[in-house]
């Protein structure tokens, strides 16, 4: 079975984070997978800033310094680099490994006829677009694994032509997969909307849209998923959740993790992304509606494409646009569309089975891995 390596540079976890810790949806991807690989037989190995070697939940991980170790790195089967990469990471990865495509192949040698074992090297983009200098469709590649047919179509006239373009969707946390099936009696939850996700997905719109559906529907309380990180500013992020916890209804503002999230979505009914954001695919979407939340979403980017028809759809300017467009949203149709979901739900509660059935079967990491295993 192949030994996978996958490298993140911007970020510190090993495998054992998502039991504890409020993972970004990249970072908590990377950890489900890996542990799913490891279910089929296969070997996983994190490289990213956290510089603690060992094993943690089945998956080992070395710290960033053994980049430089071209012995290493040729003993993996496929280096995966995760999110985002530079032009000299990819270069020196490839320069320390046996190169496959067909012009890195003419180019190389090997001394005195020694066998390498061939290692690829994959771009896994979870961002829209390519974009210099974090995310180039470099020619040292091997591929690109796409997480939505949206994303890939976006970006396909960039894929050099030797690279293989593979559209595997990201899945949800195993604890989602695990829950009963709340659909079953949607009427019997209580009347919570979440939201979930960073200020650029649609937090910034909460001050004016909570209020509002709080003055229609009185029953409503909210919970917002975020540590509302706001250019990295402390005191920034602490006003911003003062504010938002002032709002009338709110009862929780913060990141949760991994482990006790599955059970808090489980308990609400309404899950909103008003998401001027060109998502690529929406982790937290597809487990608020593996928990049984009736989702109301901008049909922006790969969002429609997450929710495969369930739901409603709020329409955005700009709808496939790459760039993060903070004013494409109209804030009073998304109110209304989400107050019109809301008490057409409430009067007659439909049972949700057919979502959280798609979701279980479409976005399972343990399915994921066998297609990882093609590539």
């Amino acid at each position: 079975m192949p030994h996978f390596a996958f490298i993140d540079i911007a970020a510190s976890y090993t495998g054992s984070s998502p039991l504890t810790d409020a993972l970004g949806g990249t970072q908590a991807a990377v950890c489900h997978l890996g542990a799913a690989l490891v279910k089929q037989g296969a070997n996983v190995t994190l490289i990213n800033q956290n510089r603690e070697a060992g094993v943690f939940s089945d998956l080992a991980s070395i710290p960033p310094e053994k980049l430089d170790d071209a012995e290493l790195l040729s003993q993996f089967d496929a280096l995966i680099i995760n999110g985002r990469w530079t032009k000299k990471l990819v270069q020196t990865l490839r320069g320390k490994t046996c190169a496959t495509n067909a012009q890195a192949v003419a180019t190389s040698s090997l001394k005195d006829g020694a066998e390498r074992r061939v290692t690829k090297i994959y771009g896994w983009m979870h961002e829209a677009c390519f974009n210099d200098p974090w995310i180039l469709p470099l020619q040292e590649f091997d591929g690109f694994i796409f997480v939505s047919n949206w994303q890939k179509n976006i970006n396909a006239p960039l894929v050099p032509p030797h690279a293989k373009a593979v559209v595997i969707p990201n899945g949800i946390a195993p604890g989602f997969q695990e829950l009963s099936h709340p659909g079953l009696d949607p009427g019997s939850k209580a009347p919570i909307v979440i939201y979930a996700g960073s200020s650029k997905r649609g937090l910034f719109y909460l001050p004016q849209i909570l209020p509002a559906l709080k003055q229609a529907i009185p029953d409503l309380s909210f919970e917002i998923y975020s540590d509302c990180n706001v250019d990295n500013d402390a005191a920034a992020q602490a006003t911003l959740r003062a504010e938002l916890l002032a709002i009338s209804g709110v009862t929780h503002v913060g990141g949760v993790s991994q482990n006790e999230l599955p059970q808090r979505f489980k308990r609400a009914r309404y899950f909103i992304s008003p998401n001027p954001y060109p998502e690529t695919f929406c982790i937290c979407l597809a487990e608020a509606m593996a928990a049984g939340c009736v989702p109301i979403i901008t049909a922006r980017a790969a969002l429609p494409e997450t929710a495969h028809g369930f739901g409603a759809l709020v329409p955005i300017t700009n709808p496939d646009s790459v760039n993060y467009e903070k004013d494409a949203l109209d804030i009073n149709a998304f109110i209304t569309k989400t107050i019109d979901t809301i008490r057409a739900f409430e009067i007659k509660p439909t049972p949700l089975n057919a979502q959280i059935d798609f979701v279980n079967r479409h976005y399972n990491w343990d399915l994921h891995a066998k297609k990882w295993l093609e590539i």
